[in-house]
């Protein structure tokens, strides 16, 4: 049994698997963290301190075995290559797309913001 309703968490689980399509790996803290933040809008109350705990993680992995954990590792050159591809890219940007188009921001631009590792 969840803590979550299940269309709610069923909705984490997808978005946990598009952010790893797109190549964004998660340890189980990460995941966690995810969930928490994932349901702080709409459910705020539902985790003490915000954050679900390790019975709820391993709970929510029973539920989904399709997703699963690894330690984020350093691309290696072969990777790198492949995922300056422009065909790859494209790829990216047809799904960045359908998530716009999904989620009404697509005309939006107050909605996208753009984020790097400078902060």
């Amino acid at each position: 049994m969840t803590v979550l309703d299940p269309a709610l968490e069923a909705e984490l689980s997808e978005s946990i698997q598009l952010l790893a399509n797109w190549g964004f790996g998660f340890t189980r803290q990460k995941i966690r963290e995810l969930g928490g933040n994932f349901v702080q809008e709409k459910e705020p109350e539902i985790f003490n301190g915000g954050c679900p705990g390790e019975d709820w993680m391993h709970d929510f992995e029973a539920r989904h075995p399709n997703l699963s954990h690894r330690k984020p590792e350093k691309l290696k050159k072969t990777r790198v290559k492949a995922i300056t591809n422009k065909g790859i890219f494209e790829d990216f940007l047809k799904l960045f797309r359908q998530v716009c188009e999904a989620n009404g921001i697509l005309n939006d631009s107050s909605s996208i913001f753009n984020v790097d590792e400078t902060g």
